[in-house]
């Protein structure tokens, strides 16, 4: 099932232990995808939808910029960011919409959106290497929080290709896409207060910690 996110609170993180976020991923090349569905309107403050950062000051996101209705892979250090973006009004108001960031290196990002259209930013920038993965939130915990719903999260500690995004887009599973490159998947299975995904086996008992989104409709996604 998917969750749902109010914009205000809620969000989920990965941890080890139960209070630090963390993240399997530490250098580039990656991947990060996910499903989404938002209201339209464009928002005054930026909307996350994954983070893989450092502390909140560097790292990489997907994310809907500040009044904004598209799609930005972004690879930020503090205030600075190279950026590769989908087209204006790419989102379609209350509908199910497949979006990844592809970050190749530190001179290239591309971001994809449901039908693998994509778009490439080549200049370089440098982050730090990541500690921290978020959902609907920056790693920071207290800022540009989602509003609406997301499910199928995915990481790959590998560039995914054109042809693997498209099939991600169709609603295939992330785990029958490069499977032996898949370090982050969550589905989103509920289970009271913490949701239990699947991790790379030399990362387990890992798991994702929920506060307060709540369960919604899912996506079609074959299996």
């Amino acid at each position: 099932m998917a969750y749902n996110f109010n914009g205000t609170s809620h969000y989920m993180f990965a941890s080890v232990d139960g209070s630090f976020p963390s993240t399997p991923i530490t250098s580039l090349p990656f991947t990060m995808s996910c499903w989404f569905r938002t209201p339209s309107a464009p928002r005054s403050t930026s909307r996350v939808l994954l983070e893989i950062g450092s502390s909140g000051s560097s790292g990489y996101r997907l994310v809907i910029p500040a009044n904004q209705t598209f799609i930005r892979a972004n690879h930020f250090v503090s205030g600075t960011a190279q950026t590769a973006d989908t087209a204006t009004n790419s989102i379609v108001a209350n509908t199910w919409i497949h979006c990844a960031g592809v970050f190749s290196s530190n001179s290239s990002r591309s971001v994809f959106i449901s039908t693998a259209s994509s778009a490439t930013n080549t200049q370089t920038i440098s982050a730090a290497n990541p500690s921290s993965f978020s959902i609907a939130v920056s790693t920071a915990f207290n800022v540009n929080y989602f509003d609406g719903d997301i499910a199928d999260i995915g990481v790959w500690n590998t560039a995914l290709d054109s042809n693997d995004i498209a099939s991600l887009a169709k609603g295939i599973s992330c785990t029958k896409v490069r499977p032996n490159s898949l370090v982050i998947n969550v589905p989103l299975i509920r289970n009271t207060n913490v949701l239990f995904e699947k991790w790379s086996p030399e990362l387990l008992p890992n798991y994702v910690q929920n506060v307060g989104a709540t369960p919604s409709e899912h996506p079609r996604i074959y299996l």
